[in-house]
């Protein structure tokens, strides 16, 4: 994480005449993927684990069922 600076900042009271040239539209449409991108992999990276420890989870109880239905387990 980037720390914050102190430095307050104001808002341009001209912030609706800028123009962005195409290049800097061409960059922040970029960084705006980038940054969907990164958002999608961590949701789906949670997804998955999550998915992973609940079949675990299935498994383990499964198999303990089945060694006391077996007898391994009294």
């Amino acid at each position: 994480m980037t720390e914050r600076r102190s430095t307050q900042f104001e808002a341009c009271p001209r912030y609706d005449r800028h123009e962005l040239s195409e290049d800097q539209i061409v960059d922040i449409a970029k960084k705006a993927v980038q940054l969907a991108r990164e958002d999608f992999y961590a949701d789906v990276g949670r997804s998955v684990t999550n998915k992973f420890f609940w079949a675990v989870g299935l498994l383990v109880v499964g198999l303990l069922g089945w060694m006391t239905a077996h007898g391994y387990i009294k």
